[in-house]
């Protein structure tokens, strides 16, 4: 899935064109300098990503220390995991296996992990160490 980085954050395709979009308008009624518009918005070595959604890049082949989610419309990316990652979504999985246990609501962006990245060992024993 693309992916769009603007000032520090993850975007979708469709969140960042909409941001794009409100730029472009902005800087064509002259509320931000048109210097911030990037005359090729697809050549990503040029787009200062402050200024302006630099991208696309493929999300799904980056890896990360956790789940990667777009900033606007919260849409996993199903982005590859570091260990550090692998780790993480884990003990995300098992703390919500356990608030299941006990009656209570599971979150479901972690049961939408759980699911995405089901080749984990979410039942091997903790003592057992990674």
């Amino acid at each position: 899935m693309n992916a769009y980085i603007y000032k520090g954050g993850i975007y979708c395709s469709n969140c960042a064109e909409e941001i794009m979009k409100d730029l472009d308008k902005k800087a064509w009624e002259g509320k931000i300098p048109v210097a911030r518009i990037p005359k090729n918005p697809s050549d990503t070595h040029n787009v200062d990503s402050e200024n302006y959604p630099a991208g696309p890049y493929n999300e799904s082949d980056e890896e990360g220390d956790s789940p990667q989610h777009c900033a606007e419309c919260g849409i996993f990316f199903e982005n590859q995991l570091t260990s550090e990652g692998e780790e993480y979504v884990i003990e995300a999985v098992r703390e919500d296996r356990e608030k299941r246990e006990k009656g209570k609501k599971s979150n479901p962006v972690v049961r939408e992990w759980e699911k995405y990245y089901d080749y984990l060992d979410f039942d091997r024993n903790e003592e057992e160490g990674s």
